[in-house]
């Protein structure tokens, strides 16, 4: 197992400065006919897209990791990365059960903030189920090498079945941002053309942007 001191300790290796994330965030949040308020992201890994959708105004956040140990590495990490400093806060402790009462306060504060341990095919369904108002899609989840998580038939990509489950919700003008297209590409064999079709089977009308930020 991992203790929080070991998380805590990769977490300061691999935790780079992600607020020009936070703001893309902030200008896709804000493009929309309304202000989203919803951000649903598949693939937590250390938890920098929740840091960074909260920096950008979100005031809902689901979060999903297949992997036990970076959901787990999420969590323990979490307060400190909303509140953006080093928490005096036991990691354990303030996770779980406090009875610091300035745990139990940044608790409540944070209560509309989810991380589910499951892969995006099990857990999004479930994510996204009673919400009535447009999201923020941000899809994330993939293999990138290492101890990360494949999908469930360790063979393809979990896109597919992420828009499955987004056509399937009600609301047909999510906000819908996919990460690192080279990786889609170059493994599964999706092209951007592929991707487009996929999307305009949501909604004809969606309009497209490619960034290289």
């Amino acid at each position: 197992g991992y203790t929080a001191k070991e998380f805590l300790v990769e977490s300061e290796i691999m935790d780079c400065d992600y607020n020009s994330m936070s703001l893309k965030f902030k200008e896709y949040r804000n493009k929309g006919k309304n202000v989203e308020n919803q951000f649903i992201e598949t693939g937590t890994f250390v938890g920098n897209g929740v840091r960074d959708a909260w920096k950008a105004g979100f005031t809902k956040i689901r979060s999903c990791e297949k992997s036990p140990k970076w959901h787990l590495w999420s969590r323990k990490t979490m307060l400190t990365k909303l509140e953006g400093h080093v928490s005096e806060l036991d990691t354990d402790v303030s996770l779980q059960a406090p009875e610091n009462p300035e745990a139990i306060e940044i608790i409540k504060k944070y209560k509309d903030v989810g991380l589910y341990l499951g892969s995006s095919e099990q857990r999004l369904s479930e994510m996204i189920d009673g919400i009535d108002e447009p999201i923020m899609f941000w899809l994330d989840a993939h293999y990138s090498g290492n101890d990360t998580e494949r999908s469930d038939d360790d063979t393809s990509s979990p896109l597919p079945k992420e828009l499955d489950i987004i056509e399937n919700h009600p609301i047909k003008e999510h906000t819908i941002i996919i990460d690192d297209f080279d990786v889609w590409e170059e493994y599964y064999g999706f092209t951007v053309d592929d991707v487009k079709n996929r999307i305009l089977r949501i909604n004809k009308n969606y309009v497209f942007e490619t960034s290289t930020d």
